[in-house]
């Protein structure tokens, strides 16, 4: 029997992937141009073939008493992500395992990996040990946070790094012995067979399982409180009238904020109070993602086209491929691999669910928003700032609310009559902001803006 397979809850997941982009915004500085998004995008379609060849081998190689989990994403500290190819968990430990599909010829030492070239060799500007060895460590660290203490023991030792390398030629020079390395699929799923003893209890196995599978992202706020012993207080000095003094402090106590009352010693026309908490306010901000995301919609959609195709042939390729090199000659183990191949080509990730069609964001002040399906009225209200929304090729329309709360609506037309009650919310299509429009319809097929 091959092994079982455990997938992450999908929805907590895109809010990863949300917090992740939000991340990654903060820090973005200058707009990549259209061929480091064409290479960006290569990468992932390389990746994506190198990871399903390993997940497929480690499903069907993998004796039944192991959980397979792929494409893990965990929030271990305040925007400190972890992003996990394969997890296999069983009694004999947790196998945190990367996958490579790097072409051409390596030489590995502990300091990091050394690619030979034509005429000279030149260090690689990614160590994938080190990068494997840190998610190890940082998985650790969110199980110290989510175990309790002596079952933290009973698992900290046994959790293991493994590098899978699918192309390519690598001489072994140094390298640390509790890294292990394979060169395939089947062989990581050969060792982990091979791997002996009764390490970690089932019941805590199935635990950390249900962890990870319902993680959700850290509630900051509350994390800093649990991990530091810390105040926060802000002096608001208001240079005016006292009637416009209060007008101010009673503002802030409307928005939710601790306020004191005015200091006792005050120069004219000058008064002072404090506030509190003001920090996690600052956190429950919605941050915008600047213009190179949308630069990177334009590109995924010009290669959606082509995915769902390139993905089946690779896919039915790999599957026939695997059938002749491997000996796969029984009926039985040929349905198998059909099912295989139907589950992974149903469970491969959709590009649009971080990439949509076409983006609305309310920046300045309320807008009025409404849409329709059909004769029907699925969605009207006036949605205050902060609020953005979302078009999905597959008729999806989600809204994301800056209490961190979300609404999925479904339509059943093709087309969507769109009204937008004034222009303090920018919308965004095929890499442009557009002119304010109050009616216009949306074609979620085509993916385009209809007059």
């Amino acid at each position: 029997m091959p092994a079982k397979i455990v997938i992450q809850n999908r929805e907590i997941k895109d809010l990863f992937y949300r917090r992740i982009v939000e991340s990654n915004d903060r820090g973005q500085v200058s707009q990549p141009c259209q061929k480091d998004l064409e290479i960006q995008h290569r990468k992932q379609i390389q990746g994506f073939h190198g990871k399903l060849s390993v997940k497929t081998a480690l499903f069907f190689y993998l004796s039944s008493n192991h959980i397979l989990m792929n494409d893990i994403v965990l929030e271990v500290n305040p925007n400190d992500f972890i992003q996990i190819d394969h997890l296999v968990l069983s009694s004999k430990g947790i196998f945190v395992i990367e996958t490579k599909a790097w072409n051409g010829e390596f030489d590995l030492f502990t300091i990091g990996w050394k690619q030979k070239g034509d005429c000279k060799t030149l260090d690689c500007s990614t160590n994938s040990i080190d990068e494997n060895v840190r998610h190890v460590n940082l998985l650790k660290t969110w199980l110290k946070d989510n175990l309790n203490e002596l079952e933290y023991q009973k698992t900290e030792k046994f959790v293991c790094p493994m590098l899978v390398l699918k192309k390519g030629i690598v001489r072994i020079n140094e390298c640390d012995p509790t890294m292990i390395i394979q060169d395939s699929g089947i062989a990581a799923a050969t060792h982990i067979n091979n791997t002996l003893g009764e390490n970690i209890p089932i019941d805590l196995i199935s635990k950390i399982i249900g962890l990870i599978k319902h993680s959700k992202p850290l509630e900051h706020w509350t994390w800093m409180h649990n991990h530091y012993d810390f105040e926060d207080i802000r002096t608001i000095t208001i240079n005016g009238s006292l009637g416009v003094a209060e007008e101010v402090r009673q503002i802030y106590k409307k928005k939710g904020y601790e306020v004191s009352p005015f200091n006792e010693k005050n120069d004219d026309n000058t008064y002072q109070f404090t506030i509190e908490n003001h920090l996690e306010k600052e956190f429950a901000l919605k941050i915008n993602s600047v213009d190179h995301s949308n630069n990177e919609r334009v590109l995924i959609k010009e290669h959606k086209s082509l995915f769902p195709i390139i993905l089946r042939r690779t896919v039915v390729l790999g599957m026939i491929l695997f059938a002749l090199l491997y000996g796969i000659d029984k009926i039985n183990d040929l349905i198998k691999t059909e099912h295989a191949k139907n589950y992974f080509t149903s469970q491969a990730e959709p590009f649009h669910e971080i990439y949509p069609g076409m983006e609305f964001i309310v920046d300045t002040k309320h807008t009025n928003i409404s849409l329709e399906d059909g004769n029907s009225t699925l969605m009207s209200d006036i949605y205050i700032k902060g609020t953005v929304i979302h078009f999905y090729e597959d008729k999806i329309v989600k809204i994301y609310f800056p209490d961190k709360s979300e609404k999925i609506i479904h339509f059943e037309d093709d087309i969507v009559k769109v009204e937008v009650g004034n222009s303090y919310t920018s919308v965004y299509h095929l890499n442009k902001k557009q002119k304010h429009q109050k009616y216009f319809k949306y074609n979620f097929i085509t993916n385009e803006i209809v007059e």
